[in-house]
């Protein structure tokens, strides 16, 4: 990855949203850092192997709610996936304490030639934020 951004499994995140505290371990982020991730966080996925009691869908977004508030940022991109289905989020926040979000339909990851495409463009979307992360000023 590009220069003090990498990959992190299962680091602790939390943070304040609308004066309520989320705490919690996120199963995959990209974010800066060298021993620990730092601001600014890119992206987030959750995975669980199957429907479980936890909603998924509700802790990606909560991380991303966190994720956005600390990025002082406006958007923040995050998926989450049960066993084979991938579905990918968009937050966007909208004004003072009031966001939107945007949830992909499913993809399945054992069909093929949705599944290839599908990562080739996940791989090209990786590469175009690397392209931007090494144009970023110091």
């Amino acid at each position: 990855m590009a220069k003090n951004f990498h990959d992190w499994y299962e680091p602790a995140f939390g943070g304040m949203v609308n004066k309520v505290e989320l705490t919690g371990f996120v199963d995959y982020m990209v974010a800066k850092g060298i021993k620990t991730p730092e601001k600014p966080y890119f992206f987030i996925q959750e995975f669980k192997p199957q429907q479980a009691d936890k909603d998924v869908e509700d802790q990606l977004l909560a991380e991303m709610l966190v994720a956005v508030e600390k990025n002082e940022s406006t958007i923040f991109r995050g998926a989450y996936i049960i066993g084979q289905l991938w579905k990918f989020v968009i937050l966007e926040k909208i004004g003072e304490n009031q966001f939107e979000y945007f949830v992909s339909q499913a993809f399945d990851s054992l069909k093929n030639s949705r599944f290839e495409t599908n990562l080739s463009q996940f791989a090209s979307r990786k590469i175009q934020i690397l392209c931007r992360l090494k144009e970023k000023p110091k």
